[in-house]
């Protein structure tokens, strides 16, 4: 991996082709595949650095057959430090986690929640606006 096209020392070098960067903008680096003593040419690599989207459901059924038990936020895994809350109609917090290492599973104290709507924030820490929206619980 080469930090130009024109580059005659490579960054690093790795067998099987994948490498691990750094890179806290936008940018390019250029790999070839080398063998013996002969090397292909330089393709570039675009890195883009940015948010990871977030896909986050809004419904899902907690009733223990093992589809859609857990309130899914895909990609959620980006952000270790975002807070995701969920409050009831009244703005009492039901549940809270942070890095969403233990996913809302539509309880509160150990007892099932009632079928009905719920709010969320969330706050992935990475001065982004807050997120929130409603959630629906069925069983």
């Amino acid at each position: 991996m080469y930090d130009q096209a024109n580059s005659a020392s490579p960054l690093t070098e790795q067998t099987g082709g994948r490498f691990k960067v750094s890179a806290i903008a936008n940018r390019s680096f250029f790999v070839s595949a080398v063998n013996g003593t002969c090397e292909s040419p330089k393709t570039e690599v675009k890195v883009s650095v940015g948010l990871s989207p977030l896909s986050i459901a809004n419904s899902f059924t907690p009733n223990g057959d093992g589809h859609n038990d857990y309130w899914k936020i895909s990609n959620i895994e980006s952000y270790p430090a975002a807070v995701v809350q969920v409050f009831n109609r009244n703005g009492q917090k039901l549940f809270e986690s942070k890095g969403y290492s233990t996913p809302f599973n539509g309880t509160y104290n150990g007892k099932a929640l009632p079928v009905g709507t719920y709010y969320y924030t969330i706050n992935l820490d990475k001065n982004c606006s807050l997120l929130s929206g409603s959630l629906t619980i069925l069983r």
